[in-house]
């Protein structure tokens, strides 16, 4: 199975990989290194992806020819995926009928840009017939709650951060004291966690761009509620069961949102006095 090198698809693939593991003796994950915390509950093998220069993917195909795989469902939508283990000589492909692709697929899948998208990986698992006992993704949870809120102020692009002046108002009138919030996210996000800070929390702590992926997981494992855009992390700690809000674009949200008590997904149109209430109940999930 072919995996993006982004963690919240990943994560969002965990329900796919556990029906494959119900279903086969043996399931490899091809995904970089680096996300491999995400599935380290699962007893699956591991399989680096191909390099994109001609040489690499020449020397994958020769490991995965040498495996013998069966099958490939691929998490990946991209042309490149499909062309991969089409090359690599994989009997059956299954993927999603996106970026011209599906004559490089033996099953091909339609893909809907607005129904979840746990859902549509798990459409990869239903087109063969095999059973769907869980669409929830989940990941033990390593840490006890240690009464922090975290939050990512920052993402990859502007427009997937939250909105700080609702966020710093919703912080104010629940009275969260700056020293039980605390920063995350990546080397890039330091200075959005700094210019954050200074605005709304001067006394929170700024932990981001300090740790790999395996230390972001115990942090965020441990937090009383985690705040942010639309990044991964918020579906790396809903997926552990940490209460969450997340902000999402009104396009994007029915799509990549959790809609759950304690996981709460708003639009970053949202109103102060929504993201007071969303909070509150993140919160006070627990009791």
């Amino acid at each position: 199975m072919l995996k993006p090198g982004y963690i919240g698809d990943a994560v969002l693939s965990l329900p796919l990989l556990d029906c494959l593991l119900a279903a086969f003796d043996s399931v490899t994950v091809c995904a970089a290194e680096a996300l491999r915390p995400i599935f380290r509950d699962r007893p699956c093998e591991w399989l680096a992806p191909p390099d994109r220069h001609l040489a690499g993917v020449l020397r994958w195909r020769r490991l995965v020819l040498r495996e013998s795989f069966q099958a490939a469902f691929l998490a990946n939508r991209s042309f490149r995926s499909a062309l991969q283990v089409r090359l690599a000589g994989v009997p059956v492909r299954v993927g999603h009928r996106t970026e011209a692709r599906g004559a490089l697929l033996t099953v091909a899948v339609p893909y809907s840009s607005a129904r979840s998208e746990v859902e549509c990986l798990l459409d990869l698992a239903r087109s063969i017939g095999l059973e769907v006992r869980a669409s929830r993704p989940r990941i033990s949870r390593p840490e006890s709650p240690d009464g922090k809120v975290r939050l990512q102020p920052g993402a990859r692009h502007p427009w997937k951060r939250p909105p700080w002046h609702v966020l710093g108002q919703a912080l104010s009138a629940l009275r969260i004291a700056d020293h039980d919030v605390e920063l995350v996210g990546g080397p890039a996000e330091v200075e959005s966690c700094r210019a954050f800070a200074r605005q709304f929390c001067q006394g929170a702590a700024i932990v981001a761009g300090r740790t790999d992926l395996d230390g972001i997981l115990r942090r965020l494992s441990s937090s009383r509620a985690f705040i942010a855009g639309d990044t991964g992390l918020v579906h790396l700690a809903a997926a552990m069961g940490v209460p969450t809000l997340a902000f999402l674009s009104p396009r994007l949200a029915p799509k990549w949102g959790w809609h759950e008590p304690r996981n709460v997904t708003l639009t970053t149109e949202a109103s102060a006095d929504e993201a007071v209430e969303a909070l509150s109940r993140a919160l006070y999930a627990d009791q």
